[in-house]
């Protein structure tokens, strides 16, 4: 799954995960909205001191290493981010603008499975955008940039981790167990405990787990 830092997200394999998007905390209070019916909403992260990264202990079950070594991070300045993920209502805007490029036909694997592609029959609306790069990503923050006034810019992966935190110390920030009641994702294949959970294999409308913030 995709996360960010107010829960998961699934998303295909192999394909980005949502867009976490950043706003220089000086221009929280004259920022103004994309002109069109969308509500764009963030939380303001204070600045801090935290651990990055995670010990053997924490890691996950797949044996990966990457989340290492543990190393102090101080972010030195208060920082706004968007409190969900970036969902489809919010990316089309963006693309009615012409600010951003339709990615109906992008997906994972698409030439060969069509029904990847685009939202991948999951839903659009509240749910979170998929099947967008890098490339995309930049684009809708310039694109929201130039439609507010302020200066959006997508999250450095300290940030990133220091938002999704939350402060705590634990694999994620609710506590140690993962089986799909706290967030999406397998719920077969638990985390931290032996009881299973539900496996949606598909994503779900922002906001619909408990939240850090």
């Amino acid at each position: 799954p995709g996360r960010s830092p107010h829960g998961y997200a699934v998303t295909k394999p192999g394909s980005p995960a949502p867009i976490a998007v950043a706003l220089n905390i000086t221009s929280v209070a004259s920022a103004g909205m994309p002109s069109s019916p969308v509500i764009w909403i963030s939380v303001v992260v204070p600045a801090g001191t935290f651990m990055m990264g995670a010990d053997v202990k924490n890691e996950m079950k797949d044996g990966s290493r990457s989340e290492g070594p543990i190393r102090q991070i101080t972010i030195a300045k208060p920082f706004a981010v968007g409190k969900y993920e970036l969902t489809w209502d919010e990316w089309e805007a963006c693309v009615a603008k012409r600010g951003c490029t339709d990615n109906s036909r992008n997906g994972y694997s698409a030439a060969s499975d069509p029904d990847w592609s685009g939202d991948a029959g999951y839903g659009r609306g509240r749910r979170p955008v998929i099947n967008v790069s890098r490339a995309d990503a930049e684009a809708y923050v310039k694109w929201l940039s130039g439609e507010t006034g302020a200066t959006y810019r997508l999250l450095s992966e300290a940030e990133w981790e220091y938002a999704a935190r939350g402060g705590t110390t634990t694999p994620f920030y609710w506590g140690n167990e993962l089986n799909g009641t706290q967030a999406n994702c397998n719920g077969n294949s638990p985390y931290g405990t032996s009881t299973k959970g539900p496996y949606l294999q598909k994503t779900t409308p922002v906001g619909s787990y408990a939240a850090k913030y």
